[in-house]
């Protein structure tokens, strides 16, 4: 018959994976797709490359504040730089600007019409409309560029930029399914689009600013609502972490004392045993040694053993320190890499404390980590504003697109914007650069399928903090496109609101979803993660058919003049991958097989088993189940 096997072993394979390795998948999920974009674009491939890369090539080679430029082609204003020629092609904007004419801003061929940049490290004058952007991303990510001032450089920084951004990404998914909330990943993977991975894969600080953000507001929803947001049993996990120290407490101190009254058993055996033959002697003291030991690491593995079943200390749960380690890195890195940030933290900050439980915010005022996270913030933020200012980069003139109406009243304004802008601003959250425009509806259907049960759920105070930082992301994009309509023109972007999206998604999926039928607590999120991978895969494949063949070529990821230097197979080999390893890591996040009830664990350590004898002899001590 086979050994009786420990209730504590039946577990779901969320129990099984190690904290790390649910990390590891996760990353590697979301870094593959996102390397796989590194790979197949061209130089300037995605949207402001070019002026992204050369702020990059600026700051890694000391240039952190550039004399002041003017744009060649929009005459924006910006900062001159000194890049090597064979840094991007002469002419890397055909793919967007086709005979510099603004009307034509669709790109009209394939990326054979950039010339192959000189292969000459002589230096050449550029201005960059992002040249006094703050400099920590580029410092990040723009290092390679340094050593190789070509094509290969900006891929590597592309892979850099993706490495990053996906660590943002992974960890917050690792939240969710560490604390078991199979629906608040499916509601992550909302934020992160096909725009959210392209842009996390190219020199660009949008994409980090985007995933920083969505892993942010997980932190600051889970701090603000510590004791209901969790899982369903953290009401008890105070009383759960304080029993489970007293008892592994009186667990160490009787492995101590029996540990001490061993010794003092053996020393008088040893003692004894010096007057008997030497031969004998030395051959019952070795076998006391051995058991004495054997005993001692038995009884100590299990008094220095973790209880499972404690709601505070397993998946169900996430460290309060870590949280709080977490939201301090990841808003540092909102308040810096872009311009708006300070705006996307306070509403992040703002929205957490809107739905934060009663007496929780002097909670965390009382704990002193908490007040220096704050002060680093406060500082981060005044450095980062006061960067701003000092650089010029608030400071914004006219160019040549700027746009000029006859009506000037606010409400033509709007409702130009509602009917021209913003349908544009969704897709291209949703699908970047691409004409794709049933991708964005299939998403939309399925973040509903996922966000509108999860809503339903929640107290009223909770979606309406939910809608109202919908409505500030919305919102802010709409002001600075009329505020800046005369001097830049139409300027904003779909993605330039996912960051406030980010907390909608997350407040309404970071509480507890147990009213939810299992079925659907399963199936919810499978049905979205089949559906994003196929969405991830189809733009990528839409997106490298603009690149190779045209936009109006039929979508065909393999044919075109052009193709990326590792090939079109290799790139969706990639892609492939990562979608695989996103199916994978939500459906083991939504694995169903309960744990069997498991018996309460005595206070005290059960009586040891009795010794065996084997064959010739000598006594056998028994080794501790493993658990």
């Amino acid at each position: 018959m086979s050994p009786t096997v420990p209730a504590r072993q039946h577990r779901s394979p969320l129990h099984r994976s190690p904290l790390h390795r649910t990390w590891r998948t996760a990353f590697a999920a979301f870094a593959l797709l996102a390397a796989a974009w590194s790979l197949a674009m061209p130089p300037d491939g995605t949207t402001d490359e070019r002026q992204h890369i050369e702020r990059a090539y600026g700051a890694v080679t000391g240039h952190l504040l550039a004399p002041q430029g003017e744009d060649p082609l929009v005459h924006r204003p910006g900062a001159a730089f000194e890049v090597p020629k064979s840094l991007l092609p002469p002419n890397a904007l055909c793919v967007y600007f086709p005979n510099l004419h603004q009307d034509q801003s669709w790109v009209a061929r394939s990326a054979t019409c950039q010339e192959p940049a000189p292969a000459t490290h002589a230096k050449t004058r550029v201005v960059s409309w992002v040249g006094r952007y703050n400099p920590l991303y580029y410092l990040a990510v723009g290092a390679p560029l340094r050593f190789w001032p070509t094509t290969t450089g900006i891929v590597l920084s592309r892979i850099l930029a993706a490495l990053l951004a996906s660590a943002f990404a992974a960890t917050a998914a690792t939240i969710a399914i560490r604390t078991r909330r199979p629906l608040l990943l499916a509601a992550l993977l909302t934020v992160l689009t096909p725009t959210t991975i392209a842009l996390n894969a190219t020199v660009n600080p949008n994409g980090i600013e985007i995933s920083a953000a969505l892993l942010l507001w997980v932190c600051l929803v889970d701090l603000a609502r510590a004791t209901s947001a969790v899982s369903a049993n953290a009401g008890s996990a105070a009383r759960s972490v304080v029993g489970g120290v007293l008892r592994r407490s009186r667990l160490r101190r009787g492995a101590a004392a029996e540990a001490e009254a061993a010794r003092v058993r053996l020393m008088r055996r040893a003692s004894a045993a010096a007057e008997a033959d030497s031969v004998a002697s030395d051959a019952r003291l070795r076998d006391a040694w051995e058991a004495y030991f054997d005993a001692g690491a038995a009884r100590m593995r299990r008094a220095m053993e973790v209880d499972p079943d404690s709601p505070a200390i397993s998946e169900h749960t996430f460290s309060q320190p870590a949280l709080l380690l977490l939201a301090a890195i990841s808003g540092a890195v909102v308040l810096t890499v872009r311009a708006e940030g300070p705006f996307w933290f306070a509403l992040a900050v703002g929205g957490s404390l809107a739905v934060a439980e009663r007496g929780r915010l002097q909670e965390l005022l009382r704990w002193r980590a908490a007040r220096l996270v704050a002060a680093a913030w406060a500082v981060v933020g005044a450095l980062g504003m006061a960067w701003n200012v000092v650089s010029g980069n608030d400071k914004v003139t006219h160019t040549l697109i700027a746009v000029h109406l006859a009506d000037h009243r606010v409400s033509t304004l709007l409702r130009l914007i509602a009917v021209n802008r913003v349908g544009g601003w969704f897709s291209e959250a949703f699908a970047l650069d691409v004409q794709a425009s049933w991708v964005p509806m299939l998403w939309a259907a399925l973040s509903a399928a996922v966000l509108i049960p999860l809503a339903m759920l929640r107290s009223r105070r909770v979606v309406v903090v939910a809608l109202a930082v919908a409505a500030a992301s919305l919102g802010i994009t709409v002001l600075l496109e009329i505020k800046f309509l005369g001097t830049l023109g139409w300027s904003q972007y779909g993605r330039y609101f996912l960051p406030g999206l980010a907390g909608t998604a997350v407040l309404l999926a970071s509480g507890n979803a147990a009213e939810l039928p299992s079925v659907l607590q399963r199936r919810i999120p499978r049905l979205f993660a089949l559906g994003a991978a196929f969405c991830q895969l189809w733009v990528l494949a839409v997106e490298m058919t603009r690149v190779q063949a045209g936009p109006n070529a039929p979508v065909n990821p393999f044919g075109g003049s052009w193709h990326p230097a590792v090939g079109s197979l290799t790139v969706l080999g990639v892609a492939v991958l990562g979608a695989a390893g996103l199916i994978a890591l939500v459906w083991v996040a939504t694995a169903t097989a309960a744990p069997p009830p498991t018996p309460a664990v005595p206070l005290s350590l059960p009586a040891p088993a009795p010794a065996a004898t084997a064959p010739d002899g000598s006594r056998v001590v028994p080794e501790p189940a493993n658990s």
